[in-house]
C-alpha cells in the first residue's frame, strides 16, 4: 500500500484533493497535514511514497518542507507535486527541489487525476517488481509475488506455498 502525504492548510482544498486521490486508487493510505509541523511529524512516523504540497502554510512554506524532505536520504528522489496559486515559485520548485509537477489552483479535476494516476501506477509497479521470490523447481524457476503468498510451510527439505 502506498502512503501519500497531502499538506494543505485550507481544509476544503485538502479534503477535495484527498477525495480525488482516493477515487484514483483505493489501495493508498492518505495522511493529511495543515501545517509544516504536522507534516514533519507524520514524516517521522510513516514512510511516505508521494507528496502533495501547498506552498503557503501558516507556519512555513511548502518549499521549506520540500527542502527538509529532500535532506532525508530515503526521500531524495520521492515524487513531489506542488499544488498552489503561487506560480512564481514554479522554477524554484523544479530546479531546487526536483518536484515532479506543479498544479496551479484552481485546478482541473482531470489534471490531478491524470498526474496522480500516473504516479501511483508507476510507484506501485516499482514496488511490486521488487517484491518477488524465486523458487527453484526441477526444470524451471517459479517466481511468486510476495503479495500472493498466504503462508509458507516447511516439510523437511521442501516447502508448501
Amino acid at each position: 500500500m502506498l502512503n501519500i502525504l497531502v499538506v494543505e492548510d485550507n481544509q476544503v482544498e485538502r479534503k477535495n484533493l484527498v477525495r480525488l486521490l482516493k477515487n484514483v486508487n483505493n489501495d493508498v493510505r492518505i495522511y493529511e497535514a495543515d501545517t509544516g509541523e504536522r507534516a514533519m511529524k507524520t514524516l517521522k512516523e510513516e514512510v511516505i511514497g508521494l507528496f502533495f504540497l501547498d506552498i503557503e502554510l501558516p507556519d512555513t512554506t511548502g518549499l521549506k518542507i520540500a527542502e527538509k524532505i529532500r535532506a532525508i536520504p530515503q526521500y531524495e528522489l520521492t515524487y513531489m507535486v506542488f499544488v498552489t496559486t503561487h506560480v512564481y515559485y514554479q522554477l524554484e520548485a523544479f530546479k531546487q527541489y526536483h518536484c515532479y509537477d506543479f498544479i496551479e489552483k484552481p485546478y482541473k479535476k482531470e489534471d490531478v487525476v491524470e498526474i496522480s494516476d500516473r504516479l501511483i501506477r508507476g510507484i506501485t509497479k516499482e514496488t511490486y517488481k521488487e517484491k518477488v521470490v524465486g523458487f527453484e523447481m526441477k526444470n524451471y524457476i517459479l517466481k511468486v509475488f510476495h503479495k500472493d503468498i498466504l503462508f509458507i510451510e516447511s516439510q523437511g527439505k521442501n516447502c508448501i506455498i
